[in-house]
């Protein structure tokens, strides 16, 4: 076994499991959270950076949906597709600034060696 630091910046777990006794769970919401958080990350250039996945049960299923951000140890709790756009503007649009602002400095350095 070989230990290591993980590779991703932000670490996103969306609960997508289905309770087979008809109790609440976070299955169907969960599932369409996730793909919507995959799908941005993906159009946002953030792959590399953000992983988002699925998570079997948090055994949280009445908080549920639930999604937890990791390193940051942030746990948001019932949440529906329009939470999405806070979840987003707080864990990702600052690693899109800093991505924008990484390209600038970048571009300024290449423009100093031409």
């Amino acid at each position: 076994m070989k230990a290591s630091k993980n590779p991703y910046q932000k670490h996103i777990f969306i609960c997508t499991n289905h309770r087979k006794n008809g109790e609440v769970s976070c299955a169907q919401a969960g599932e369409e959270i996730c793909e919507y958080l995959k799908s941005y990350v993906k159009d946002h250039g953030l792959k590399g950076k953000v992983r988002v996945s699925r998570s079997g049960c948090f055994d949280l299923c009445a908080q549920g949906p639930n999604v937890m951000i990791f390193p940051d140890n942030i746990w948001y709790r019932h949440v529906e597709m329009k939470d999405l756009k806070e979840v987003i503007e707080s864990q990702f649009d600052p690693l899109l600034k800093d991505k924008s602002s990484s390209n600038k400095s970048t571009q300024m350095q290449a423009s100093f060696y031409i």
